[in-house]
């Protein structure tokens, strides 16, 4: 389903083809995304659930206006291979900081420490 809307919506010119492309991959499946869907359906009542999904969106405001504001000044300080290889440094970063973060608790021998 978002794939023929996603070429739909970049074939697109004018001034709403960037927001019907924004538009287009947010139907796309996000882990993340679903992550915070189950967490928000873990909290029991649809009032705390929405709380929690409310929170999560606006947690990323600050992140896709970074991405928005800034994302063409370094695609063309960068160039497009440079910004692919940043990103993903920046991905395993924060892969090995999750990780470095779990572990401790994880490896101490105290099956309650990951918990408490």
């Amino acid at each position: 389903f978002a794939a023929p809307a996603a070429s739909l919506a970049t074939a697109a010119h004018g001034t709403g083809s960037s927001f019907l492309t924004g538009a287009a991959t947010g139907l796309l499946p996000c882990g993340v995304l679903y992550l915070a869907v189950a967490q928000a359906a873990a909290w029991g009542t649809p009032l705390r659930g929405a709380a929690s999904m409310a929170g999560f969106g606006f947690g990323t405001v600050p992140a896709l206006a970074a991405c928005a504001l800034l994302g063409g000044t370094l695609l063309s300080r960068l160039g497009p291979a440079r910004l692919r290889t940043a990103g993903a440094v920046l991905c395993i970063l924060a892969g090995v900081v999750a990780v470095a973060r779990a572990a401790p608790p994880l490896l101490s021998g105290d099956p309650a420490a990951c918990c408490h």
